[in-house]
Order: C-alpha cells, then structure tokens, then sequence
C-alpha cells in the first residue's frame, strides 16, 4: 500500500508517511489523513485496517474514504 500509520489519540488510523510511487500516494493518501473506511468496511482502528487489508485481493481497487481536516475524502486505491 504504501503507508506508515499509527493509531492517533482516539485510536483511529492516522497516516504518518506516504511512499512515493506506491498505491497510497497514487489514490492521493497524504500525510495527517485519518482513515475512516476501506472497501466499504469502517475501520475504527489499526486491528479494523489490519484485518480489511488481509481480505484484498492483488490487482483489486477499492475506496478508501479519509477524513482530512473537517472533510471526508473518497478515494480509490488500486493493489
């Protein structure tokens, strides 16, 4: 995917680093993002992204809605 994350003060997933080149910074990841959902399944924290992220299939693409500043930001990230 392409991120480092690490679960913010709530214990939601904050995005830490974006790879260059990589899924996450094609979909248009940034730093500071607090992932919200990813294909549809809600993710509340790093064990709810963990576990979505194992039952993707290689060459699948998915939305990943990231909340950015006061927005929730739809985006698709191919693997």
């Amino acid at each position: 995917m392409g991120i480092k994350f690490e679960a913010n003060a709530d214990g939601n997933v904050l995005v830490t680093a974006v790879n260059p080149d990589t899924a996450a910074s094609r979909a248009g990841l940034q730093v500071g993002d607090i992932v919200k959902s990813l294909a549809g399944k809600a993710v509340s924290n790093k064990a709810d992204f963990k576990d979505i992220l194992l039952t993707l299939e290689p060459g699948s693409t998915v939305e990943i809605v990231a909340k950015r500043g006061a927005e929730d930001v739809p985006l698709n990230i191919s693997f």
